[in-house]
């Protein structure tokens, strides 16, 4: 019901390749590799127009352009493997793997208190304006506040490599977290039961195998809500037309640890048919 964006240019184009045989080994498997080139004008955040229409990041939001989606996965590889045999007669023995890598979520620079440097409302204050990055100390767009200087951000240009954007803003969701990998493991025997007809099955699983084998991998981390990193706090000079930059980098990445789906568990069970 929006209608601040005429060109309708979001898009998604999605291109999957899989593979799968089985053996009469016992052995068989599955891999497949995906890849997403996804665009959108706003992320859709929000079951309200006010906060769609303030909570994604945007150089204009009257004039939204369209940019790498805030959903989008570019690579993803998957395999799974297994295994079945029968270590008693009639009875199954399965063993199973089952593995994804994939990379991380897209973000953007912006500027923190972006909403209050130009004017918007005062509840949105994490920033959510896409960042213009100068051509240099003389760039006659910026000017910095005391105790900031250029040099200093230009140390967070070239360590970031923003210094292609030199002059421009930064396009939206240009940069993305960590790849993200998993691997599980389960095992299976079949059992006899109680009573002819009956049969039982015990398993064991371990979820995320690469944590158990080595403690600093499997590590997931998901990308904030507001998809964004801080590159410097501003204000908007309006009698002079300038940008007011001073200092509001963090040095990390807008991603949170997942404690829960970065453990290690082990799960065992029992089924029984009858």
């Amino acid at each position: 019901m929006l209608t601040n964006d005429k060109n309708d240019d979001a898009k998604r184009k999605v291109f999957t390749i899989s593979a799968n045989k089985s053996f009469d080994s016992g052995f068989s498997f599955y891999a497949s590799y995906a890849n997403q080139d996804a665009t959108e004008v706003a992320g859709g955040t929000s079951s309200t127009a006010n906060s769609n229409y303030s909570k994604y990041n945007a150089a204009d939001r009257n004039n939204p352009v369209a940019g790498t989606s805030r959903y989008e996965i570019e690579h993803s590889f998957k395999l799974n493997l297994s295994y079945n045999t029968e270590f008693f007669d009639g009875y199954n023995t399965r063993f199973s793997l089952q593995g994804e890598r994939s990379s991380g979520r897209p973000y953007s620079w912006v500027y923190d208190n972006g909403f209050g440097a130009f004017g918007g409302q005062d509840n949105f204050k994490r920033g959510e304006f896409l960042a213009y990055i100068p051509t240099g100390a003389d760039d006659a767009a910026v000017t910095y506040a005391d105790g900031y200087s250029y040099e200093q951000l230009k140390e967070v240009i070239d360590a970031n490599g923003l210094g292609k954007y030199a002059g421009s803003i930064v396009p939206k969701n240009n940069v993305t977290g960590p790849w993200v990998s998993r691997l599980d493991f389960k095992f299976e025997q079949e059992v006899p039961g109680f009573v002819e007809g009956h049969k039982g099955s015990f398993f064991v699983s371990v979820k995320n195998l690469l944590n158990l084998i080595d403690s600093s991998a499997g590590k997931v981390y998901n990308t904030n809500f507001s998809n964004s990193r801080d590159l410097v706090e501003i204000n908007y000079d309006r009698d002079n037309n300038q940008y007011i930059y001073s200092e509001g980098y963090r040095d990390s990445a807008p991603t949170a640890f997942s404690a829960e789906r970065s453990a290690w568990r082990v799960k065992v069970g029992v089924n029984y048919k009858f």
